[in-house]
């Protein structure tokens, strides 16, 4: 089965479950369950990519990773490099590229164009899994963080920090947790739930109905709350998620929290006043 598989390379990046990958299962015999668990087998062991997340994910099998590679690539690039905007110009897509060269909001038509209207809800799909996109506003644009250049360089106060010297913070960390604060505030029912997002600092205006900033400085990761309770195990929890779905469970971390008694930085557990509300984070986490 896999060999008939991987045979489609010589024309073929990918395979659509419902077409080749169907058609060789039953070739083979193959019950529905026998396909899945093939799948998923040679996905672990890397000889595939198959993900199952999503209607858009299950029915693409990735034979050529290196397809997948160019294409996240020509979204998730070094924004330093230089970007000829004639092309877009041309196409009647400029001021798209604009705003996702500038602002890191990219819109549904220009995403169809860079990827060639090929498995475009695919890719979407897989980018927004791996929390390097998120839906932006609730319209069909999505923003992509990686592009932001412009870092915030006001007044930093924070009242909790995760800090990673223990191990490091890994690029794009920072990033993802944004993306995955974007996705949560534009599900919430607000009159006024905008946000502005920097390279190095993220301010919503309404996250559980509070104020909250993010910002990326050295080894940390650093957040301001009114009401920190309120916060962060959300934010906390967001940060276990990346953890364990990017990082491999890699990264090690202090959760700190300000003592307004003492003015000191404590380990958040340590602080009796400081009272999470009780919430169903696998609920909230799995609906991003």
């Amino acid at each position: 089965f896999l060999d008939e598989l991987l045979g489609y390379k010589k024309s073929n990046s990918y395979l659509t479950v419902k077409g080749q990958v169907n058609e060789s299962a039953k070739k083979f015999g193959l019950s529905i369950q026998e396909r899945d668990f093939a799948l998923q087998l040679f996905h672990e062991r890397g000889l595939i990519v198959h993900l199952t997340a999503t209607e858009a994910l299950r029915n693409i099998v990735v034979i050529k990773p290196q397809w997948l590679i160019d294409a996240l690539a020509k979204v998730i690039r070094d924004p330093g490099i230089h970007v000829d905007l004639k092309e877009f110009h041309k196409v009647g897509l400029e001021d798209d590229a604009n705003e996702l060269f500038k602002k890191g909001i990219a819109s549904r038509d220009l995403l169809e164009y860079l990827w060639n209207h090929d498995q475009v809800d695919f890719l979407v799909d897989l980018m927004k899994r791996t929390m390097l996109m998120s839906e932006y506003g609730g319209s069909d644009r999505c923003l992509i963080p990686s592009f932001l250049q412009d870092e915030y360089t006001g007044d930093d106060k924070f009242n909790c920090t995760f800090n990673f010297s223990e191990s490091f913070l890994p690029h794009g960390m920072f990033q993802r947790l944004v993306c995955l604060c974007v996705e949560y505030v534009s599900r919430e029912k607000a009159s006024n739930n905008s946000f502005t997002i920097r390279k190095n600092f993220a301010h919503f205006e309404r996250f559980r109905g509070l104020k909250v900033e993010l910002s990326e400085h050295e080894h940390m990761i650093r957040l301001n709350a009114s009401e920190i309770g309120d916060v962060i195990s959300v934010i906390l929890s967001m940060v276990f998620k990346i953890n364990s779905n990017v990082m491999n469970s890699r990264l090690k971390w202090r959760t700190l929290v300000l003592d307004e008694s003492t003015g000191t930085f404590e380990p958040w557990q340590d602080i009796p006043q400081l009272e999470s509300p009780a919430l169903n984070l696998d609920s909230i986490l799995d609906s991003l």
